[in-house]
């Protein structure tokens, strides 16, 4: 379950890549890489996501993601 829905504060791309992944993880492997795409384009710092401690575990989640994806 996402604990976010889209009137939660969050952008609404954030929120629709992540809902993406959540549909990508239901219908199994296929698809999950190209679900995480979005994410990990995206950078962290600038999104505004709420101080909540689902908040800081998404955004502690985006930086680990994204930081994985800019290595060589």
């Amino acid at each position: 379950m996402v604990p976010f829905n889209e009137g939660d504060g969050i952008p609404q791309a954030l929120y629709k890549a992540l809902y993406q992944l959540r549909t990508a993880y239901r219908r199994g492997p296929n698809g999950r890489d190209e679900a995480l795409a979005p994410l990990a384009s995206m950078n962290p710092a600038r999104l505004k996501v709420p101080a909540t401690p689902d908040g800081q575990r998404l955004r502690a989640a985006l930086h680990h993601l994204h930081d994985q994806h800019a290595q060589p």
